[in-house]
């Protein structure tokens, strides 16, 4: 991959026609009047591959969302991303930090795409998703001061790609999958499992919310009347897995409390308090 970077960067062509050659010869110019000398110069300006340092893996975000026990900021969530992720490789620098080349180019960026080629899985039913594609969003737009536009493209089959935004795969998984009466009734033959594939739908739809722009209040609204006003999946819940009932509760009240979920029953809230407070319920 940083073998076709550097072609495409060192192509004899106009640089309007070539917006990386744009970019990188703009980057040499900079980094020469720093006293960068010519070969480095090169080499940092081409760096377009970036990843956790040496040693380190992810993003960090599961553990700040899910285990520090306090609401989190985008822009603290943001932070994180950038730092765990500023680190590049590719032929001559590998593992090198290179924490404000990352920045400026995020701050360039307004499209954020995340093509996936399994539908085996989708990305309510994994953490990695929100932590990349979401964290990544999230850290364009706190650098440059815009959301980005978010495409998450299905690839699987490679004869027929469909592009669409991420807004719209939520939708589709949301009402697809996971409040799809089909799909629950067949996880709940799971029992604490699938109690626990329930909670980590609703997590991971949660997290996504807080990192980008993509998640609507009406996606809570239906995962809520789902899983928790519906009785039999309610009872099920409590009785084969009460501690993600309960933690599904929070994730759901959290998600009211911080304003991205504004429910249509007026006894939501109290009910989820209920949840929460009264593990008998």
């Amino acid at each position: 991959l940083q073998s076709a970077i550097n072609a495409v960067a060192d192509l004899d062509e106009n640089e309007n026609a070539n917006p990386l050659k744009a970019a990188v010869t703009k980057k040499i110019d900079e980094l020469a009047k720093n006293g960068i000398n010519e070969k480095e110069a090169h080499i940092q300006a081409k760096a377009r591959i970036f990843g956790s340092a040496s040693m380190q893996y992810g993003a960090g975000l599961k553990d700040m969302i899910h285990q520090t026990g306090e609401w989190l900021t985008r822009k603290q969530l943001a932070d994180q991303y950038i730092h765990s992720s500023s680190t590049t490789y590719g032929q001559d620098h590998d593992g090198k930090a290179a924490l404000d080349h990352f920045k400026a180019l995020l701050k360039a960026t307004n499209l954020v795409v995340h093509n996936q080629d399994s539908r085996e899985f989708d990305l309510l039913d994994s953490e990695d998703f929100y932590q990349f594609e979401g964290g990544l969003t999230a850290a364009v737009e706190e650098v440059s001061g815009k959301a980005p536009e978010v495409f998450h493209n299905d690839h699987s089959n490679p004869e027929n790609p469909k592009v669409q935004t991420l807004s719209e795969e939520i939708a589709k998984i949301v009402r697809g999958r996971a409040a799809n009466p089909k799909w629950i009734q067949s996880i709940m033959r799971h029992g604490n499992k699938g109690a626990s594939e329930m909670l980590a739908t609703v997590s991971n739809l949660s997290a996504f919310a807080r990192l980008t722009n993509s998640v609507e209040p009406h996606h809570f609204e239906a995962l809520f009347e789902a899983y928790l006003v519906n009785e039999q999946v309610h009872d099920f819940l409590k009785t084969n897995n009460q501690s993600a009932l309960e933690e599904m509760a929070k994730t759901f009240e959290a998600a009211i409390e911080n304003g991205l979920w504004q429910p249509k029953r007026n006894s939501t809230y109290n009910y989820l308090t209920s949840l929460t407070n009264n593990s008998s319920n």
